[in-house]
């Protein structure tokens, strides 16, 4: 199962990659400040292992490629942090290669990704030496100047207490009324507590059963006066 999606996202890889360059391994044909190539992302750099004939097992090579830091290129150094094993070339009879894809994301686990502007840098240690044979490559991805390492930022997910409209803080400073003010305000004092007395006072009003009585008492006095 492994296998096949392994398969898998090779293939994927050849159809996305660009332009593809073939660099042999050869320790005898390395200049003195070693090989240096220009690339573009998405290409594909195969490295080969020099193979020879069994008749000519006196030509066979036998060496290790690694990808290491600038100081592991400028030292010919392996033992340090962050060089990484890539290929092994220790069959010199049969067909040896490594696909280097110049990739900027890779679905692989602990693939090699590369950037923009940014050169990386592989070297030889065995028969084939970087100290001795110049057996070294430099590889610069185009183009423009080298980007700063990337910075991840966290952005806090929207929340129902993120939505919230945030609470406007009033601040209150004393303030001296003016004369005018004064005024007004006794003014409207004033208006007030005569509205609220005459709200509080209801004039007595005479029913009409008492006025009635009232008439009738005097009627009645009027008749016995007439009488008499």
């Amino acid at each position: 199962m492994i296998v096949a999606v392994l398969a898998i996202l090779l293939a994927i890889r050849g159809h996305v990659a660009g332009s593809l360059q073939t660099i042999l391994w050869d320790s005898t044909a390395f200049p003195e400040d070693g090989l240096a190539v220009d690339v573009n992302l998405n290409d594909a750099l195969t490295i080969k292992c020099p193979r020879v004939d069994e008749s000519e097992a006196h030509k066979a090579q036998y060496s290790e490629i690694y990808f290491v830091p600038k100081q592991g290129y400028d030292e010919c150094r392996t033992d340090i942090s962050d060089a990484r094993l890539l290929l092994e070339c220790n069959e010199p009879y049969e067909e040896t290669s490594y696909v280097l894809l110049i990739q900027g994301y890779s679905p692989i686990p602990n693939d090699l990704l590369f950037q923009r502007g940014h050169e990386y840098y592989f070297i030889s240690v065995g028969g084939g030496s970087c100290e001795h044979n110049h057996t070294k490559l430099k590889v610069k991805v185009c183009c423009g100047t080298p980007s700063p390492p990337s910075t991840i930022s966290f952005t806090t997910p929207t929340t129902k207490e993120t939505n919230k409209i945030p609470e406007l803080k009033t601040t209150t400073t004393d303030h001296k009324p003016t004369d005018k003010e004064e005024e007004e305000k006794t003014e409207n004092s004033k208006e007030t507590g005569n509205k609220d007395q005459q709200s509080s006072y209801s004039p007595t009003s005479s029913s009409p059963v008492s006025v009635s009585c009232g008439l009738l008492l005097l009627v009645s006095q009027i008749l016995i006066g007439c009488l008499v």
